[in-house]
């Protein structure tokens, strides 16, 4: 591909002004809290130990009812009757989406004479101060206990019986916060009051069954052509096969599925999770590294607002489809976060379709794509699938563009002011600067290419003013080289040297200046030199990048018998595969 470009000279008398001229991406389930462990970090499988909220028993304290008459504070809540302690968790628990059973047991003993005596229960239980989560359902209980409520919740008593254990569950699909679970506390009491009976508690634990925090992995996807409704369009491949785009900046639809790897279920609402890419310079998407959160602007790929789909409308499986039979379709998303709006049981894959659109300006390459937790969720260490685009390359090309990286329809570079006086004279500039830059794309050339520049009319081109005037830019004749006519059949003297080694290169972002050279400085020559390289690069050059050159330097030497005028001279500048 080529460019062309105008020099332009202007001599004045009195005054000569020269101008160069250019163109053109917890396992969790149940855990264990005991009273005599002090456990750190918990997850998964967990325990802690209880301590007593009031302050003078401890832990397998004796519960002794001395008071006369008997101290209301130490009753429960109040309640008329029940005296005892209340034990609360000494250390943090993590029951991920909530917990939706709780199952309390004890060993206490009471020492007393007639033991069966109905006034004497021993009473064992947990409440929940504050919010309770939905509505508690009745407990149940091996045992026939008797359950009765107070201000603070809910009471289990049992019989006379030193083992106990109840178990009680939230209802309707309600569940437990953290923070109640939290608050949890144990109850160990008595019904019976003003009497110097022993109550002892030897062991107890709590085992709290819950749904942990889901950890996710990209397990399936499949890209298709956009589409006008949330259906995507045709399969561009199987699944878990990458696919193609065919056209430059296309649109196009990506479904991307993940699997809880904890496999409980996962509630509908909880945490979210965005769209990741990368550039591939892995051997594989699943072993890339470097990922970037897409949005609507992001570089090489980025999210498709649709005018014709609503953000956020619900997608399916149709049919065939191999998320069908083990697929939980959540929605369509235009933009980062997308959260489950229906539960995904266990072994089931949350799937969900993306609009996405190959960025304009992209010079081409293949795309790694994965989903990552955007809140609450946890991201497995082991990525199970990647999806993997490859988007249409970008031709080899050249061409001069602004700050913007904007085409510049006449581009302009001026030369250095000359007075007028009777001798041959050089002219400078400098070719390329931050408004007005050499920009080379590459996406196709594998083992490298070569830019060059040469006059557009080529060797017997000339500089030529409005008025009919001409002077040579390849002339080496004369001392200093160029100042007078040597034997080409244009009988005009003048030489334009070129300086490429001193000049400036930059890459696009992601991309580097390996295995590219600066040319050498060099003039032009007839029959020599008629054309004059700028860079040079080796297969090593990195695929799917732009690079600009800027601060070529430039000098014409002007003989002496140059009338004065505005000279100008067509250049043209090349990059061809190697």
């Amino acid at each position: 591909m080529s460019s062309a470009f105008r020099y332009l000279v202007m001599v004045v008398f009195g005054t000569f002004v020269a101008v160069f001229l250019g163109s053109s991406t917890v396992h969790g389930s149940t855990m264990v809290l005991y009273p005599n462990t002090d456990p750190t970090n918990l997850t998964g499988s967990q325990t802690t130990s209880w301590v007593s909220s009031l302050p003078d028993p401890t832990q397998y304290a004796i519960l002794r009812l001395t008071d006369t008459p008997p101290d209301s504070t130490k009753y429960l809540c109040g309640q008329s009757g029940t005296w005892g302690y209340l034990y609360g968790l000494d250390n943090p628990v993590n029951v991920g989406q909530g917990a939706t059973s709780i199952q309390v047991n004890a060993l206490a003993k009471m020492h007393k004479d007639g033991f069966l005596n109905p006034d004497d229960k021993i009473t064992l239980g947990a409440y929940i101060g504050g919010s309770v989560v939905g509505t508690i359902s009745a407990p149940t209980s091996p045992f026939g206990d008797s359950v009765f409520t107070s201000g603070c919740g809910l009471i289990f008593t049992s019989e006379p019986t030193e083992w106990r254990s109840i178990a009680y569950s939230t209802s309707g699909g309600s569940r437990w916060s953290l923070a109640d679970i939290q608050g949890m506390q144990m109850y160990l009491g008595r019904q019976t009051a003003g009497s110097a009976d022993l109550i002892k508690l030897f062991r107890a634990y709590m085992t709290v069954t819950y749904d942990a925090t889901p950890n996710i992995s990209t397990t399936k996807y499949r890209v298709y052509a956009d589409s006008s409704s949330a259906t995507p369009g045709t399969p561009l491949a199987n699944y878990d096969t990458p696919a193609s785009l065919s056209t430059r900046a296309e649109k196009f639809r990506l479904r991307m599925a993940v699997s809880n790897t904890h496999n409980d279920l996962w509630s509908a609402g909880y945490g979210s999770l965005k769209l990741q890419y990368a550039k591939k310079t892995a051997a594989s998407c699943t072993a890339q590294t470097g990922w970037s959160d897409v949005s609507a602007s992001s570089p090489g790929i980025r999210f498709y607002d649709n005018p014709s789909v609503a953000n956020n409308a619900t997608i399916t499986f149709p049919g065939g489809d191999d998320l069908n039979a083990n697929g939980a379709p959540q929605t369509y998303r235009e933009s980062n976060d997308a959260t489950t709006v229906t539960n995904v049981t266990a072994g089931k894959l949350a799937g969900w379709d993306f609009s996405l659109q190959e960025d304009a300006a992209n010079l081409g390459g293949t795309y790694c794509f994965k989903l990552a937790p955007s809140a609450t969720l946890t991201e497995s260490s082991t990525l199970l699938a990647s999806a993997e685009v490859t988007t249409v390359p970008a031709p080899l090309g050249v061409d001069i563009v602004n700050s913007s990286n904007v085409s510049i329809a006449s581009p302009v570079i001026q030369f250095s002011i000359l007075t007028l006086n009777g001798q041959c004279q050089q002219s400078n500039a400098v070719f390329g600067s931050a408004s007005q830059k050499i920009q080379i794309t590459n996406g196709t050339a594998v083992n490298g290419w070569s830019l060059s520049a040469a006059p557009t009319l080529g060797a017997t081109g000339l500089w030529a003013s409005g008025g009919g005037d001409q002077y040579d830019f390849n002339d080496p004749n004369g001392t200093p080289a160029g100042c007078s006519d040597g034997g080409d059949a244009d009988n005009k003297g003048g030489q334009l040297t070129v300086k490429p080694a001193a000049s400036a290169l930059g890459s696009s972002i992601g991309c580097a200046t390996t295995g590219i050279t600066k040319g050498t400085n060099a003039a032009y020559s007839q029959g020599v030199i008629d054309a004059i390289t700028l860079l040079s690069a080796s297969s090593a050059a990195q695929m799917y990048c732009s690079w600009d050159l800027t601060s070529v330097g430039l000098s014409q030497m002007i003989p002496t018998v140059t009338p004065t005028g505005a000279y100008v001279l067509d250049v043209t500048a090349t990059v061809v595969a190697s």
